[in-house]
């Protein structure tokens, strides 16, 4: 006697806008992962390495970072700064976030359909990781004059607060 057939059951189709969304998911998701992925490996290529074409680096170079906690004074302050910017952002546009959303929600608006979409096709588009990547191609002249620009920029802002110093010290002498 034969034994029967074991038929595993049919599966359903997976439907074309199921695949057509997750393609498209993972075409943003790259668009946002790339730049994060090449100034990472940027900042652990060797400089031979770094002028060479392709994305992986054949040399793992991690004297960078510790030039830049050695040589940058000021770099605990600017991790600070960052750190409180930051924060402080995340809190403010989670309050305006929140308040918009309830008032999106609760409240019948016209036209509240087309500011969600705006809303949610805002969520596709990074503003900062591509121009990061792109900030990384730019050539030692134009590093140089921004060094040079914040240079200047810092010594007017050290100038302004002696200025605003001296002019307190005459202030209270006069007094």
């Amino acid at each position: 006697m034969a034994s029967p057939a074991i038929v595993a059951p049919r599966r359903k189709p997976v439907p074309i806008g199921t695949i057509v969304r997750h393609v498209t998911l993972v075409f943003f998701m790259l668009i946002i992962v790339v730049p994060l992925a090449w100034v990472l490996l940027l900042s652990i290529k060797s400089i031979p390495d770094a002028y060479r074409p392709g994305f992986w680096p054949q040399v793992f170079d991690f004297t960078h970072y510790s030039y830049a906690i050695n040589n940058i004074p000021t770099l605990a302050r600017n991790l600070v700064n960052s750190i409180v910017v930051t924060t402080l952002t995340v809190i403010i546009t989670t309050a305006c976030a929140i308040m918009g959303g309830y008032a999106l929600v609760h409240l019948n608006l016209v036209g509240r359909g087309i500011v969600l979409a705006l809303l949610v096709a805002s969520l596709f588009f990074p503003t900062r990781d591509p121009a990061s990547a792109w900030t990384d191609q730019l050539d030692a002249r134009t590093c140089l004059a921004v060094h040079h620009a914040q240079s200047r920029l810092e010594r007017v802002h050290h100038a302004w607060h002696l200025r605003a110093d001296l002019a307190r010290a005459g202030r209270r002498r006069a007094d």
